[in-house]
């Protein structure tokens, strides 16, 4: 009892009510007034109570009335709207595949009709050209007759087509003769339907005629001697047919019952007619097949001349009557419609059309006569019968058909919205019945759950946003109103300024935070833009792409917030905007994970994006503090981070270095209090932080022991540079290490990715027809002396048969072409920079060049926006051809990676000079470029590539076109040879020049394009191999130093007289005037690369303006870091 009055004085605190004391009841005097009022406002309120309650209850009944009249006028009108719409569904349907069938059916009997008249008027002009073997009509056999009388038959659909010559009685012996002596035809149609080696029988040697049907091949000749005068006077023989029958050759239609009365009313109107019905047999098979069908002969009459006024002959057809079929669709709606074909003359007949298939039911009207009013009646015009006989066609629907559109959705509909009445009206009932008694429950519940809500969840910030934009709008609203409210701004005057009516500070408060703690990550790609200077811009966000999206998938499971990522560089954030307690040893296990990550990614993505892709590294930076984090209400606001914390650590990150994590001294302390000790190694390199006068002291994290990371930190101490610790790692003396065959490796397969994808654009131009033929070629002469001025390339752009990513190489043309370019990768020698590394680098500028191609169309220059279809025709006609020909493409492909195969590492002269073998072999030009090209050529000609052979050249012209734009491109290599750069200079003006030679001699149009193709595919080739010289300043010092350091070795060894140190920074000026800058002039020049040529033009300006002022120090350090080179091999 104590229980319940102390629940229940709470209880009354709770709404208001006063505390139940029962001292004080005993302690009041009894008043009888104060009785009898109570008692009259009792009843009163009883009363008005009855009388509210009646009220009530007559408003209920009312209610509940209109309700069910409501439901009751709703059911019906949603069931007859529902069922007005199926019916008209129906009906629509049934008319719109009903007028399809009518106007297609007719439309195939059209085409028999035209197929058939086709093949009479070549049999016309055979017999007016004397093709066939015979002087004059009926003495005509026509030479092709399976060619052409198959391709009719299966147009028209035909199970059988045979010609029959008009032969009189006079000519009957003579016939007989003639079709013994000429029926090697049937031989003939043999051969043509592949029935090589197989003799057919004999014919009849007279015209015969027999009562059995005319497909009996129990046939048995019955010589027929006399014509009938009444019909046709003339014998009317089968001679030849398609399919060959030898057996019903020489049959007299003339006298059989069907074919007489139909060619009777051909030899009278001179058209061709359908005949009755010939065939009407009930088969039992349910599969619809011709065989299953009627089948009508179709007659075409055959001329002596064009002008159709004598009739020589018959084309006869037997068809099935298939008009109907593959008309319909295959879904459900498409099936179930009879077809009556009515004809006077006794040839009625039902068909059921189901989708694409047609099922024959009988003779006579066999439709479902319930359907009676939705025929539909159309003239079968185009189906030609004797006179009298036309065909009528009725349609009429199924009650399959009629199933598909009509169902019980009108029931279900009606059903549904009577129940929605009813379930409003029960809720209604028990909502009257427990409001009263659910109040105070309903009230004590909300509360409670407020309460829950408030206590589990504080705002966060996607909640606070919600908030902040209800109370802009309330703030809105008020200031509409003219209420003023926090944050309004009245027209004030600033400095003599009037500022606008419009607030300048928002209405409500900002949102955003304070973090005494937290813990920073800032992540940068070392090497990311020099290497993307190397590639397109595809390839460039595929990379980011994939490296930032495995890092999200890292922080998603780490609990750690990702805040932004601007260009390569990735910021994270542990304990914002959540709180975390151990944050920096979140954010120092999501660093390392994410330097794993990264090696992964790289490696993984090499074989894609090209060489040196598996090289990127990346450096990181932690730092940990306080910091400010919010949201900038703007139109594309977003979460950021404030404070110093967030510039110490771009600090950190700036002197971390490549596959490094440096971490700050704040973190470190945070780190070791949580027990990471060996996580940690001091680095002798200390950093001045923002908002401190003194330098802290750096940490680099490694999960591995103090003792083994320190010695990995060693590297802090040297003070070469990191090209230095590259061409280290790249040594010779480590060349047969795990990391250079694995780079090798993926090289090798990054060539064999790229040259299978334009096999595949090869192999998709191709037609199906185009099969591998003998194709050799003469191979004596050196290369040097098959270079062509021009070479014939395609006149017009050729489109693809298929999709190139759809095409499917052999397992053995994969194999063969990974064979291929690993042979050619282990035949390049190890010199610093002829090396087969350098191959790729040369061969992925040639990718890129070749995919800079534009047409002038893609580029707006008056908006500057670019359109990335292109037009073939367009691009054709502007890249002159080569662009249309995958061929060229692949071509220039196979030139780069072989162009420096067994380079020796010294320059042609220093060969010459040597007495080496390959300089006699060559006479002394281009001793290494021939060289190169004649070991490749003879390692793809070998037996084992033969599938591969087959599949880049499958005749003489194309391995003509091959081998030539090989030999150009890889002879273009040698740009030292004056001779050979005078002779090119001279064929570029030629192509390009707009000034006039007399000395020339005038060329065609299409030699002129090539010319110009032939020079543009050569500059391509030259300009991917210096391509270093026009990319980024890194890009460029890194070749151009293992360049010298090959000369510089070949001049230690004694096999070069001049120091190149001494005029190697002149000589690359010297390079970059009269060569380097030209080039990328012409490239510009040629017009096919667009705006794109700006980019090696305007790179190569820049490295030369940076040489001038760097190169000769640089150049000195070249020799200091081959010194201290040496001393480490050493």
């Amino acid at each position: 009892m104590k229980l319940k009055s102390s629940t229940t004085s709470l209880e009354d605190e709770e709404f208001g009510l006063p505390k139940y004391n029962p001292e004080a009841d005993d302690d009041e005097e009894f008043d009888p007034s104060t009785s009898q009022s109570r008692d009259d406002s009792s009843s009163s309120a009883s009363l008005l109570g009855a009388a509210e309650t009646r009220r009530v209850r007559i408003t209920k009944l009312v209610f509940f009335l209109v309700l069910a009249a409501a439901a009751t006028i709703t059911g019906v009108l949603i069931f007859q709207y529902a069922s007005s719409n199926q019916e008209q569904e129906f009906v629509v349907g049934f008319t719109g595949s009903a007028d399809e069938l009518i106007v297609i059916s007719q439309l195939n009997m059209q085409y028999k009709f035209s197929s058939l008249e086709s093949l009479a008027i070549s049999m016309t002009t055979a017999g007016i050209q004397g093709k066939g073997s015979g002087d004059t009509w009926p003495f005509f056999t026509h030479p092709n007759f399976e060619v052409e009388a198959g391709n009719s038959r299966r147009k028209a659909s035909s199970l059988m087509l045979f010609w029959s010559p008009l032969v009189n009685e006079t000519d009957r012996i003579a016939w007989q003769e003639y079709s013994i002596e000429h029926q090697d035809w049937l031989q003939i149609s043999y051969n043509t339907l592949g029935l090589v080696g197989i003799t057919p029988p004999p014919i009849p040697e007279c015209i015969f005629y027999n009562e059995r049907p005319l497909e009996d091949e129990s046939l048995e000749p019955n010589c027929d001697n006399s014509v009938n005068f009444e019909t046709i006077p003339y014998f009317i023989p089968i001679w030849q047919t398609s399919p060959p029958m030898a057996e019903v050759t020489n049959y007299n239609g003339a006298k059989h019952e069907l074919l007489i009365g139909t060619t009777v009313e051909v030899f009278a109107t001179k058209e061709a007619i359908l005949s009755q019905i010939y065939d009407v047999t009930n088969s039992s098979d349910p599969e619809n097949s011709w065989e299953n069908l009627p089948t009508s002969y179709m007659i075409q009459p055959v001329f002596e001349t064009y002008d159709k006024t004598k009739i020589v002959g018959f084309l006869a057809a037997l068809l099935p009557w298939n008009y109907f079929a593959n008309i319909l669709s295959v879904d459900g709606k498409g099936k179930g419609i009879f077809v009556f074909m009515d004809n006077p003359c006794g040839s009625n007949l039902t068909f059921y059309v189901q989708g694409p298939r047609v099922e024959w039911l009988g003779e006579g009207d066999l439709h479902d006569q319930r359907y009676n009013e939705y025929g539909v009646v159309a003239n079968a015009s185009a189906i030609q019968t004797m006179q009298g006989c036309p065909y009528t066609m009725h349609l009429y629907p199924s009650q399959e058909f009629e199933s598909a559109y009509k169902d019980n959705s009108p029931w279900v509909f009606t059903i549904g919205a009577v129940m929605i009445y009813i379930v409003t009206a029960l809720a209604f009932v028990f909502y009257d019945l427990f409001v009263e008694k659910r109040q105070k429950k309903v009230l004590a519940t909300a509360n409670q759950t407020g309460a829950i809500v408030n206590s589990m969840f504080p705002k966060g910030i996607r909640e606070r946003l919600m908030d902040d934009q209800e109370a802009n709008k309330d703030a809105q609203k008020e200031q509409h109103f003219g209420v003023p409210f926090i944050g309004s701004h009245q027209k004030t005057k600033v400095s003599g300024v009037s500022s606008s009516s419009t607030p300048l500070v928002l209405a409500t408060k900002p949102i955003a935070d304070y973090y005494p703690s937290s813990t920073l990550m800032v992540t940068d790609l070392v090497g990311f833009t020099a290497w993307s200077s190397e590639r397109e811009p595809a390839q460039v966000f595929t990379l980011l792409e994939t490296l930032f999206n495995a890092f999200d998938a890292i922080a998603k499971k780490k609990n750690i917030f990702k805040v932004e990522t601007n260009g390569d560089c990735y910021v994270a954030a542990a304990g914002v905007p959540e709180p975390m307690k151990d944050h920096a040893v979140h954010m120092a296990k999501f660093a390392l994970a994410c330097q794993a990550k990264m090696k992964q990614v790289v490696q993984h993505l090499e074989v894609w994006l090209g060489p040196e892709t598996g090289e990127l590294s990346m450096r990181i930076g932690i730092h940990s503090g306080a910091v400010t984090a919010g949201v900038l209400r703007s139109d594309k606001g977003r979460f950021q981070l404030f404070g110093e914390t967030v510039e110490n650590t771009h600090i950190m990150e700036a002197n971390s270095k490549k596959n490094k994590i440096l971490v700050s001294q704040t973190t470190a302390e945070l780190l070791k209090a949580a027990g990471k000790y060996n996580w940690l190694v001091p680095s002798n390199k200390t950093v001045k932080l923002k908002g401190s006068a003194l330098e802290i002291q750096t940490f680099w994290l490694d999960r591995k022991s103090a003792k083994d990371t320190k010695v990995m930190d060693n590297s802090d101490a040297q003070s070469t540079s990191s090209r230095m610790t590259d061409f280290v790692a790249d040594s010779r003396s480590n060349k047969s290490g795990n990391s250079t065959e694995e780079k090798s490796s993926r090289l090798v397969d990054w060539n064999v990715d790229i040259l299978l994808r334009l096999l595949k654009m090869i192999v998709a131009m191709r037609s199906k027809d185009e099969v591998p033929s003998t194709a050799t070629i003469d191979t004596h002469t050196n290369p040097l002396d098959e270079v062509k001025e021009i070479i014939a390339l395609r006149n017009e752009a050729k489109k693809f048969h298929c999709n190139p990513e759809s095409v499917v190489l052999s397992t053995s043309i994969v194999e063969q072409l990974h064979s291929f370019v690993q042979t050619i990768a282990s035949m390049y020698n190890d010199n610093h920079f002829h090396n087969f590394a350098h191959a790729c680098h040369v061969s992925q500028a040639t990718i890129k060049l070749l995919s800079r191609i534009v047409t002038p169309d893609q580029i707006d220059t008056n908006t500057m926006t670019y359109t990335s279809q292109k037009n073939a025709s367009t691009l054709h006609a502007y890249t002159y051809g080569i662009t249309s020909d995958p061929m060229i493409q692949f071509s220039c492909a196979i030139a780069a990676m072989i162009h420096d195969v067994d380079h020796p590492g010294v320059s042609n002269a220093t060969l010459v000079k040597e007495g080496a073998d390959i300089a006699g072999m060559y006479g002394g030009k281009s001793c290494a470029e021939q060289n190169s090209f004649d070991l490749a050529w003879d390692l793809l000609m070998e037996d084992y590539y033969k599938d591969l052979r087959d599949c880049i050249y499958v005749n003489q012209e194309e391995l003509n076109r091959f081998r030539q734009l090989l030999i150009n491109s890889v002879m273009a290599t040698d740009i030292v040879d004056k001779e050979l750069g005078a002779l090119r200079k001279a064929r570029w003006n030629k192509a390009f020049s707009t000034e006039d030679f007399p000395e020339q001699e005038e060329e065609s149009e299409i030699d002129a394009v090539h010319r110009k193709a032939t020079i543009v595919i050569e500059h391509i080739v030259q300009a991917a191999d210096v391509s270093h010289m026009m990319q980024h300043w890194h890009i460029y010092l890194k070749w151009n130093e293992r360049f010298f350091r090959e000369c510089y070795k070949a001049f230690l060894d004694g096999r070069m007289e001049n120091d190149p140190t001494e005029g190697w920074y002149q000589g690359e000026m010297g390079f970059f005037d009269f060569y380097i800058i030209p080039l990328a002039k012409k490239l510009k020049d040629c017009g096919v690369f667009g705006v794109s040529s700006d980019e090696f033009l305007n790179y190569a300006m820049a490295n030369r303006k940076e040489w001038e002022l760097k190169g000769e120090s640089i150049v000195k350090g070249y020799l200091q870091h081959f010194d201290n080179h040496q001393n480490l091999e050493q």
